[in-house]
Parts: C-alpha cells; sequence; structure tokens
C-alpha cells in the first residue's frame, strides 16, 4: 500500500513541480526520464554518458535544411547578378569622349565630315512642348564643343560656340532637348523604378553655307535601376555620357578612330 501511495505522489507531485525547476534542471530531469525509458541510455546506449543540456547541444547541431541551402543558393546567385549588371552598365556608358559608344543616325549614317575645318556648336534649344530649362542645352552644347577640342587632338581647326559664319567649311552641331527628368537618387536606392532619370535629345549636324542637314541621331537615356546601383548615378552623369557618345560619333564622321581599331588595321 504505501509503494502505491509513493508512486501515485511521483507521478502527479512531480510535474506540477517541473515547471518551477530551474531550466538546466528541467532539461535533466527530462533527459532522465528519458534515459530510464529506454534502458538507462537516453542516447539508446548501454553506457552512460554526458546528460547536460550543453553536451546535447554540442553533439546535435541543428543541420542545414533544404529550404535555408535555397536560400543561401538565392542570395548568391542575386549578388553574381549584381555584380555582372555592374559590370556590363560601365561597359554600356562612358563619360570618356573617346570610350564612348557612338550614337545611331537615322539620317546621314555614312556621312564624311573630312571637308569641315570649322565646328560651330550651338545650344540644343528645347524640343517643341516640352518644359526643358534652355540652360539645358546650353550646358550640353558647351560640353560637346570641349570634347571637340580637347579630347580629339587637331580634329578641327577652330571649335566656336558663337553665331554660325555660313562659310562653306563651317559645320553646325546643335540639336533638341526631349526630355530632362533628374528623378531622385534615394527613390532608386529605395526601390527599382522609383525615381528613375531620363535624358533624351537629338544630335543634328548641319552644313554652314548651304543649311543642309547632313546627320541626325537620337539620344536616349533611362536610368531606373534600384538599389545600390541605382543611386550610383545621377542626372549629371546621363548628359556627360550623352555629350562623350555625340562628340564621338562627330569625330569619327570627320576621319577619326579609335587607337584600338587604328592597331588593328
Amino acid at each position: 500500500m504505501k509503494t502505491i501511495r509513493i508512486l501515485f505522489l511521483d507521478s502527479w507531485v512531480a510535474p506540477q513541480l517541473v515547471p518551477m525547476l530551474p531550466l538546466t534542471t528541467r532539461a535533466e530531469r527530462a533527459l532522465s526520464m528519458h534515459g530510464r525509458d529506454s534502458g538507462g541510455d537516453p542516447f539508446g546506449g548501454s553506457s552512460r554518458r554526458d546528460l547536460s543540456p550543453q553536451t546535447w547541444r554540442q553533439n546535435n547541431p541543428k543541420p542545414m535544411t533544404q529550404t535555408m541551402k535555397t536560400r543561401l543558393r538565392n542570395h548568391l546567385q542575386t549578388l553574381a547578378l549584381l555584380l555582372l549588371t555592374l559590370i556590363v552598365a560601365a561597359g554600356c556608358a562612358s563619360t570618356q569622349s573617346t570610350g564612348a559608344k557612338p550614337l545611331k543616325p537615322t539620317l546621314g549614317a555614312n556621312v564624311d565630315l573630312r571637308k569641315y575645318a570649322v565646328a560651330t556648336v550651338t545650344p540644343f534649344a528645347p524640343s517643341p512642348g516640352r518644359s526643358v530649362d534652355a540652360a539645358v542645352g546650353l550646358q550640353f552644347a558647351g560640353d560637346i564643343a570641349a570634347r571637340l577640342q580637347r579630347d580629339f587632338g587637331t580634329l578641327f581647326r577652330d571649335v566656336r560656340t558663337e553665331a554660325p559664319l555660313g562659310k562653306e567649311d563651317e559645320l553646325i552641331v546643335t540639336g533638341t532637348i526631349k526630355t530632362y527628368r533628374p528623378g531622385s537618387r534615394f527613390g532608386r536606392f529605395m526601390l527599382i523604378g522609383v525615381g528613375s532619370a531620363g535624358f533624351e535629345a537629338d544630335l543634328v549636324l548641319q552644313d554652314a553655307g548651304t543649311k543642309q542637314q547632313l546627320l541626325s541621331a537620337p539620344i536616349n537615356k533611362l536610368w531606373a535601376w534600384g538599389g545600390m546601383l541605382g543611386a550610383s548615378k545621377g542626372i549629371e552623369d546621363m548628359v556627360q555620357e550623352s555629350a562623350a557618345a555625340a562628340a564621338n560619333t562627330i569625330a569619327r564622321a570627320k576621319g577619326w578612330t579609335p587607337s584600338n581599331q587604328s592597331q588593328s588595321k
């Protein structure tokens, strides 16, 4: 009868006291009970081992699940794609005139400008119906003129920014500005597509004597990437890249060739 009472008390009182025990004591009791039910060894063996919770965690590390492996692989793929995008973006546009990609003309793709000794660059006017500050076209023209005078050696005998003279050997460099949208670096940093920047213009080359249009090429720049990449470039970079591409287009039509192409010939 005493044995039955003791077993009854043990089975009823012990569960009531377990929540009151410290965490370490409760863990040790649980492991001890498990060992008693499995023949003396909570690990399924016949010999006694250290049953402390610390040893249990060390001997039973949490394995990497399939979900964790998939997430890690996705993160690595995203990082690789970002690095590739940075490389491609850096290679597609350059603020250096000699390294920029030429524009694709819609008129005068094979024009020959070698007869022109003087280049007069006039401000790019806002396109009709577009709200663009006139200062944008003035600064853009000045950037192109500086590049033609500085980056290609003696490409022209004279590069001017005043009114055209109307001479036979004079080339007029002008055009229009369609879009000048600075956007927001912070917006692009927060989310792709938010605060996108855009620059659109048309490059026009004319004969100063006859007023004949020799070349027309569109300029279309859009920057809408997100994160650090989106915040790394602003509208001023896009305008410089456009000026470099315009100057490169004019220089090639004047007979200039990049050093890497001249070496391969």
